[in-house]
């Protein structure tokens, strides 16, 4: 699993858009915060009612995105199509936890609709039982470490 965090100038409504191409990708999730930095622009100056600021900082989005290792470099080229200017960071994960549950690694960062049953039950309607947790429609998760299918 690789960490993808960008830290991009890019107009609003552009957020959107990539967030469409990044769900296109089969990405489950993201985390979006509007920060503020500067790299090698250093700012800029505006003018507001005839006077004019220096701005040391300029307004940026910072995204992060928890894939595959095999799916990081298509969300990468996904968001250096939506962005302006910016840097993409790739860290590897070494673990992750799933609060809820204590679901850990893959298991953690999936969510339901990435796991299917081979079994066809009750016209394709099973149920799906998380450990600890409600009913859901679907497919079991079992002891956490398999797949199975309930009727």
């Amino acid at each position: 699993m690789r960490l993808v965090t960008a830290n991009i100038q890019i107009q609003l409504f552009k957020l959107d858009e990539g967030r469409s191409v990044l769900t296109a990708l089969g990405v489950q999730g993201m985390t979006v915060t509007e920060v503020n930095g500067f790299g090698q622009q250093k700012g800029h100056t505006e003018i507001y009612r005839g006077t004019e600021y220096a701005l040391s900082f300029v307004p940026k989005a910072r995204i992060e995105l928890v894939v595959a290792s095999e799916q990081a470099d298509k969300v990468i080229a996904a968001i250096q199509g939506t962005a302006r200017t910016g840097k993409i960071f790739v860290s590897p994960i070494a673990r992750a936890v799933r609060i809820r549950t204590g679901e850990t690694d893959k298991a953690a960062v999936q969510t339901l609709t990435d796991i299917s049953c081979d079994e066809e039950g009750d016209n394709g309607i099973r149920d799906i039982r998380a450990p600890k947790t409600r009913v859901i429609r679907g497919c079991s998760l079992g002891d956490r470490d398999s797949l199975s299918c309930i009727r």
